[in-house]
């Protein structure tokens, strides 16, 4: 299975943890199939860890088409919530940001880190708090 769902029992964030050689629809999937897990809540927030993927053949079109996906499952995703990716190997943080670029066209936040303590860093703020320094 390229895409391993859970929930974190704790902070309620969806966990998406990606391995090997994977498609866009791969990663569709997974959203589909997190709504029917026990402790699923609309509008959770999310950590795709893409540190064990292979996504360097995700290409401007493929990316575009990732987004157009996610916007149509948004009905059972919510609105305003955090998506965090992450992308430590240069090329994959790359790609990372295109899509992020793609997607800031939709109703949430998302940005990418090369580590996944940052990620849930930035998860576990509060929306508009800056970072403790």
């Amino acid at each position: 299975m390229p895409v391993k769902s859970t929930i974190d029992p704790n902070s309620g964030v969806i966990v998406h943890a990606v391995s090997g050689d994977i498609s866009p629809d791969d990663l569709l999937r997974a959203l589909d199939g997190i709504v029917d897990h026990p402790l699923y809540q609309l509008g959770s927030d999310a950590l795709w860890d893409f540190s064990g993927a292979v996504v360097s053949n995700f290409e401007g079109k493929v990316l575009r088409n990732l987004v157009r996906g996610v916007r149509e499952r948004l009905a059972t995703r919510g609105k305003g919530f955090k998506v965090a990716l992450v992308a430590p190997r240069d090329i994959d943080y790359g790609l990372a940001r295109m899509y992020e670029a793609y997607a800031s066209e939709l109703p949430i936040l998302l940005s990418v880190f090369r580590s996944s303590g940052d990620a849930w860093d930035w998860l576990s703020r509060e929306a508009g708090k800056p970072p403790e320094t």
